[in-house]
């Protein structure tokens, strides 16, 4: 019978005493491994932690050897030995290994497997040598203390929770520990002399197994699988087993040993594991935290020496700046890192204590908030670290434990510059605090240009040395000066007279300046260099990064000051311009909504509407409401450009005052916002009046000319008969006059005078009727006359002369192809121009004329050149003036250039002349497009 459970309880049987026990009496050789790792953490070796006497006596070894397993059979890293005993180590626990080892009797088969982080050896078969068994000479002595053992024994694997057991060559059980015979619910000698068939296995499952202990015994190799079972009491399961060769002294089988052990609990703890590792992924790769698990690494003395990433979350490398760090050692990444993080996390992994701490990794330029704390089994050394850079918070910190003294003059910089209303004098305030307090020679501001190129320095502020107001050259101090102030970076120059950046010439403008050190900070406005803060010191002056904190807290501070009152300022003057602009007292400004109401207007407005403020403030007033009502299709058109547009075109209506009278006025608008608009209005009802006046006086004057036309009209007519017979009164006279009569020599020049005296006053009165006739043929109405035909039909009227002065005539007319003119009056006007080249024509040359033209953006201007005789200045002032000839050689009336003038002016053309005496003359004549 096997002992009872409270026979084998800890106060009865202490666990240490009686694992002590056991390894000395069992009948087998066990030897009990430590592993011993290199610095990479890998294991490099074996230990000897305990031989049990038989295992003393099989290997001929001490119970605690010195040595280690490879100082011992240096031979096994030939023959695979110690790659076997690396693969048994590694393995999962419990899982057996065949081993081989060399002793004094030659290769010893052996079974290795892992207990907690260290390997059990066993040598199973390998009996103690005769001759060494004190007992062999008493048998009695010899049985009972076998029996005792093999007792001993069987209560130890009774106690295991796994199932041991042993087949014979045949497949059969020859032994079965307590816990799988419970599992059966047989008793021993139930099962002993059985297989799996006989025990009702399954038929596959049975094959399966039986099929593998054969497997076991041909080829001295162990077999390992998993398996689900159902027990006969319904109790389904999952198991691990391995069958394992016992080998006789000639290398034989003499019988298989199997090992199974029961891992549903594990395979459920393992899908909850899985899930649970889901679940610990979304959390470690979602949160803002850089977290990294790593292998803390330690030497042969168990110091920690380094520390290799094994996992890390996606902000592990944005908190810590390493790239690519999987797999490697801080070391790799990071040579000179502090020690602190090597020894504080080897102290995690050996400890299991979790630590919480700050500490600056100065080799990373990084501070950290680290909470490390070990995970897994103790020997992995695995050590979780989660962390926060907070680099920018100790910063802070450190700024403001030692700024404590700058913020306070920050402080009453601010308080000093507040009540300031001038730029320039925020900036020479700021410029003396700043240089007050820094001990600087010189400070202030330069603004830069519009070139770019230049700055200006102002009022700054100086200490023994001269100020420098005035304007400056970048280039003159190198050119790198304006680079990096327009890359937005702070130039620094510590000793000017050392800085081999510097020419010579460039450290002599320094010199000249009184410059020692500089430091040039740059005011960016949307991205543009906008200005710079200078502080000069006389001599070489070395910054610390505080110093430079300063300057740039202070730059940006007085520059925010600097705008505030600029801003303030020109809204001050917005608001004045605003205000006298409502002031002007002609022009009306008033303030409405979309909606129709009016605001609120100026007093131009309030005197040309008839209206009082408090009528328009009140909202009583609406713009369609005072429109006159023939004009609101052109307001609501207003409107709707205003809505869409946000401004309206300048439009002419008229408003109603409250008394019913009408006013004219002339509107534009501007939107202010999506509701309130502004309108700008001029009083234009006098000009319209005038307009209306001009335009009765010019239907007076067109009847004038009307009735001028008819008297020249009928006086020409009427004096034509009377003229008529004065000349034949004249011609009867002179016909009847004796010849020899002295009264005739006398009454002959005064017949003469009188003659030619008729003749002219008839051709006056041709004239007359020419330019009433004229007059009547040029008021004609315009369209759109195609420009080279006209040319072209002068050009063949005017060809006899043409020939006959051998004239050329360039044209190059393609750029207008029409021009909006009377087409009878264009004739005129290319006839005019034409011929008058041709007749006043230069004698000692061919005439060359020249007709071209260009398009302008109001007019189409037609150009006739010729190289004729020219004008002079008296002569072009006189040029078109009605009966003015000025070349009498050439018959004419001096009426063809007065009726071209009029004729395009009248429809708000225009002709100017170009002239010089014996070189030619250039008519230009501009159509309204």
């Amino acid at each position: 019978m096997p002992p009872s459970p409270a026979l084998l309880s800890a106060e009865v049987f202490p666990p240490a005493e009686l694992l002590h026990t056991v390894l000395d009496v069992v009948p087998c050789a066990l030897v009990l491994y430590t592993p011993v790792h290199d610095a990479s953490g890998q294991v490099a070796d074996l230990a000897f932690a305990y031989l049990n006497p038989a295992a003393q006596q099989l290997l001929g070894l001490p119970a605690q050897p010195a040595t280690t397993y490879l100082q011992q059979f240096p031979e096994s890293r030939g023959n695979h030995a110690w790659a076997a005993h690396q693969q048994a180590l590694l393995a999962g626990a419990g899982l057996p290994h065949a081993l081989s080892y060399i002793a004094a009797d030659g290769t010893v088969q052996a079974t290795g497997q892992r207990v907690g982080s260290g390997l059990l050896v066993s040598f199973a078969n390998a009996a103690v040598p005769h001759h060494l068994t004190p007992v062999q000479e008493h048998p009695e002595r010899q049985a009972e203390e076998h029996s005792k053992q093999l007792r001993i024994f069987d209560t130890i694997l009774e106690r295991l929770q796994e199932f041991v057991y042993l087949f014979d060559l045949d497949g059969r059980f020859q032994y079965v520990n307590k816990p799988l015979l419970d599992l059966w619910g047989l008793k021993l000698e139930q099962a002993v002399g059985k297989n799996f068939f006989d025990l009702d296995y399954p038929n596959q499952l049975a094959s399966v197994l039986q099929a593998q202990i054969q497997q076991v015994i041909d080829t001295h190799q162990t077999v390992e699988g998993e398996t689900a079972y159902t027990s006969p009491s319904g109790e389904t399961g999952h198991y691990e087993y391995a069958f394992v060769p016992l080998l006789a002294p000639d290398g034989s089988v003499e019988a298989v040993a199997g090992r199974t052990q029961p891992v549903t609990e594990r395979r459920r703890a393992e899908a909850a594991l899985r899930a649970s590792e889901a679940q610990y992924r979304t959390i470690i790769e979602s949160m803002d935290e850089g977290f990294c698990i790593i292998k803390v690494l330690f030497d042969a003395h168990d110091q920690p020496t380094d520390y290799r990433f094994i996992e890390m979350n996606p902000v592990f490398e944005q908190q810590t700046g390493m790239q690519n760090a999987l797999g490697k050692t801080v070391r790799e990444l990071v040579p000179n890192i502090e020690m602190f993080w090597v020894k504080t996390y080897g102290q995690v992994a050996r400890t299991g204590k979790p630590m919480r701490f700050e500490n600056h990794a100065e080799s990373m330029g990084r501070w950290f908030d680290a909470y490390a704390f070990r995970i897994g089994e103790p020997e992995q050394n695995h050590v979780a670290v989660l962390f926060n850079d907070v680099t920018d918070r100790k910063r802070t910190e450190k700024a403001l434990r030692k700024g404590e003294e700058q913020q306070a003059f920050l402080l009453q910089l601010s308080d000093r510059l507040r009540p300031l209303l001038d730029a320039t004098a925020i900036q020479f305030q700021a410029a003396c605090a700043l240089g007050q307090y820094l001990g600087a020679n010189r400070v202030g501001y330069a603004e830069v240009q519009p070139d770019v190129q230049t700055i200006v320095v102002t009022r700054n502020y100086t200490n023994g040395v001269p100020g420098i107001e005035g304007r400056y050259q970048f280039d003159d101090y190198g050119p790198a000066l304006l680079q990096e102030l327009q890359a937005g970076r702070t130039v620094v120059r510590p000793d000017i007279a050392n800085d081999p950046t510097l020419t010579e010439a460039e450290k002599h403008a320094h010199a000249v300046l009184q410059l020692g050190a500089t430091v040039n900070l740059p005011l960016m406005k949307n991205g543009e260099l906008v200005a710079v803060l200078f502080i000069h010191y006389q001599h070489a002056h070395d910054w610390n990064d505080d110093e430079l904190a300063l300057l740039t807290e202070t730059a940006e501070r007085t520059w925010a000051a600097v705008i505030r009152a600029r801003t303030e300022e020109a809204l001050r003057e917005s608001e004045e311009r605003l205000k006298r602009a409502m002031s002007i007292e002609t022009v009306g400004v008033i303030f409405f909504g979309l909606d129709g109401v009016i605001h609120d207007a100026n007093e131009a407005f309030q005197r040309m509407s008839g209206y009082s403020r408090q009528d328009f403030v009140s909202g009583r007033v609406r713009w369609d409401e005072v429109t006159a009502p023939e004009f609101m299709p052109a307001t609501r058109k207003a409107i709707e450009q205003l809505r869409t547009l946000g401004e309206s075109n300048p439009y002419e209506k008229q408003y109603l005052r409250p008394d019913g009278t009408r006013w004219w006025g002339l509107f534009a608008g501007k939107r202010l916002s999506e509701t309130e608009c502004v309108k700008f209005v001029l009083d234009i009802t006098e000009s319209k009046q005038a307009e209306q006046q001009l335009h009765l006086m010019n239907q007076q004057l067109q009847r004038v000319n009307v009735d001028l036309d008819n008297f020249i009209y009928t006086a020409s007519h009427d004096l034509k008969a009377p003229i008529a017979n004065i000349e034949g009164l004249l011609n009867l006279m002179q016909e009847q006059l004796p010849a020899t009569n002295p009264l005739t020599l006398e009454l002959q020049p005064l017949l003469q005078m009188m003659q030619e005296s008729v003749a002219r006053f008839q051709r006056t009165i041709e004239y007359l009727s020419d330019v009433v006739k004229l007059q009547k043929e040029h008021d004609q109405p315009a369209t759109d006359v195609p420009l080279r035909p006209v040319i072209d039909d002068v050009r063949l009227d005017l060809q006899p002369l043409i020939a006959e002065t051998r004239a050329t005539l360039d044209i190059d007319v393609a750029n207008c192809p029409s021009i909006s003119f009377s087409a009878k009056n264009l004739r005129s006007v290319v006839y005019n121009l034409l011929s008058n080249a041709l007749k006043y024509r230069h004698p000692e040359r061919r005439p060359h004329i020249r007709v071209y033209c260009e398009l302008q953006e109001q007019f189409t201007v037609l150009r006739v050149q010729d190289n004729g005789l020219g004008l002079d200045a008296q002569q072009r002032e006189e040029l078109f003036g009605m009966f003015r000839r000025l070349h009498h050689h050439v018959a004419g009336s001096g009426l063809g250039l007065y009726m071209v003038k009029r004729s395009v002016e009248n429809l708000g053309g225009n002709v100017t002349v170009q002239s010089e005496p014996g070189v030619g003359s250039t008519f230009s004549v501009y159509f309204r497009r």
